[in-house]
């Protein structure tokens, strides 16, 4: 079995505006080398690893490991202290410096690019005070998010251990989670805190036990007020400036609103908003978060672009809020992404589920959405000069986000009369695997809907292919179904968007 993570649609966004620039790059968390292998399922036995995890306020945390059986990767490994155990995510460098062991028999090194607990003979169970890491991770979540009040959001997923037979294996990983085989099981986390803690859209006090198993979910320790709609429980940073909080409410409530309708279901239960303040420091504005498991959406924001109101910051949380949301509506559909391959799908589509729906509702304009549709198809030609789109997966944003869009925009126009949430169901409801979809799925259901073949065609090979000359391969395509589009100083400056 490879290792899979867990929730492929938790896109990681990461947005930068320099200066009030009006276009925040965002990065999904699947193009982490981790993602290349999802499509095994879960062990359904719960590891012989606990956790338990002690909340330790303004001090560091207090983080109790135990083993509980012999069988750590399913082949009978007698324990002997040459079996050591390795943190899936790893990416940052940074436990070495900050998990202090509190008992003999362990210790913590870095091994082959992961975090690795290694064992003394016959010792089975350690202890380590965890300073919380609250800085920026390549391609991952903020372990702890500090709130500006004190309170605090924890990543779950930070603490999955994986077993491996000896030191030498994990070197032979090269770094990568997709060459490791052995049997991933989901791992009780049990937290304790004597501050409030918010999961799955309740509070709960004192002790409260959830599963780790290849994803992860932020739970939120502290006392700040619950904002609360029909579609939405959280924690807005009440350090988050006023003309910032002013609309959110009723900007969620409108987002919510319309894709439920427009998906045609709701989500199994609310979604946890939370939404940390780091400070107007930074120059710009600097925003990371995306959305997890338990229909959570997650967002930090910082910088010095926030001290002033701003359209095009305003422009960017609308957007996030209301991408990150169709994420949440994609997975209520029962399915997830079965090859990294096609991560276009579900990033594309989300986007321009995301401008459209903001453009509908009256929240920003039609003329910004048509300019900066441009900018995100200038972007992908670049991107594909040379290249394959699948190579870009692994590399960068621009493929997943930029090119998914315009492949989902040119979608939407090739269907006569059915849309992007036609084509989400169709696509979901089709194919040989219960549970994931893939390209073969969108093309399917692409041509089930009206697509003609012909532009069924020149998206596989813009999926599949090296362009000799990708900007003109993508005018072609923006001609093909009939989206106008102008041309300035060599550039496509202007796409019209589909009636």
């Amino acid at each position: 079995m490879a290792y899979r993570l867990r929730a492929a649609m938790a896109g990681l966004a990461l947005g930068m505006l320099v200066a009030c620039s009006p276009d925040p790059v965002e990065q999904p968390a699947e193009l982490d080398a981790r993602a290349d292998a999802q499509t095994d399922t879960l062990a359904e036995s719960v590891s012989p690893i606990t956790l338990t995890l002690t909340d330790g306020g303004d001090g560091p945390w207090t983080l109790d490991i135990a083993i509980d059986g012999p069988d750590m990767d399913g082949s009978e490994i007698d324990w002997s202290g040459s079996s050591p155990v390795f943190f899936s995510r790893s990416n940052g460098d940074y436990r070495v410096a900050r998990y202090a062991a509190q008992d003999d028999g362990v210790k913590l090194a870095r091994i082959g690019g992961f975090d690795t607990l290694i064992f003394d003979e016959n010792v089975r169970a350690a202890r380590f005070a965890v300073t919380p890491f609250s800085g920026n991770i390549r391609a991952d979540y903020t372990p702890f998010i500090p709130f500006s009040d004190g309170g605090v959001a924890l990543f779950t997923g930070q603490f999955e251990l994986l077993p491996a037979t000896d030191t030498a294996a994990i070197e032979g990983l090269g770094g990568r989670l997709s060459n490791w085989s052995g049997e991933q099981r989901p791992i009780p986390l049990t937290l304790r805190s004597d501050r409030s803690m918010l999961v799955d859209g309740r509070r709960q006090s004192g002790e409260t036990t959830v599963m780790v198993d290849g994803g992860g979910e932020y739970i939120y320790f502290g006392t700040a007020d619950l904002v609360e709609g029909e579609y939405f429980v959280g924690v807005i940073d009440p350090g988050l400036p006023a003309w910032i909080r002013e609309d959110f409410d009723d900007t969620l409530g409108t987002i919510f609103t319309a894709l439920e309708e427009r998906f045609g279901y709701g989500l199994p239960d609310r979604a946890t908003i939370l939404f940390a303040y780091r400070g107007d420091d930074m120059q710009g504005l600097s925003n990371k978060g995306g959305a997890l498991p338990g229909n959570v959406l997650a967002l930090e924001t910082a910088g010095t672009a926030l001290r002033q109101p701003s359209d095009a910051v305003t422009g960017y949380f609308q957007f996030f809020f209301a991408h990150e949301a169709a994420h949440l509506f994609q997975q209520a559909s029962g399915k997830s992404l079965g090859n990294q391959d096609a991560a276009w799908i579900h990033e594309g589509h989300a986007s321009a589920v995301a401008y459209r729906l903001l453009v509908e509702q009256g929240l920003q304009t039609r003329e910004a959405y048509e300019v900066r549709l441009a900018e995100a198809f200038n972007r992908c030609a670049a991107e594909l000069n040379g290249r394959a789109l699948s190579e870009t997966l692994y590399t960068g944003y621009i493929g997943a986000y930029d090119c998914g869009e315009i492949i989902a925009v040119a979608s939407d126009a090739a269907l006569p009369d059915h849309d992007l949430y036609d084509l989400w169901a169709n696509m979901v409801s089709i194919g040989d695997d219960p549970n994931r979809y893939d390209a073969e799925d969108y093309f399917a259901a692409l041509q089930a809907l009206g697509a003609s073949e012909p532009i069924v065609g020149a998206l596989r090979v813009l999926t599949t292919e090296t362009l000799p000359d990708a900007d003109a391969a993508l005018r072609g395509l923006l001609s093909a179904v009939d989206l106008d589009f102008v041309v300035s100083d060599g550039r496509v400056s202007r796409i019209a968007m589909a009636e």
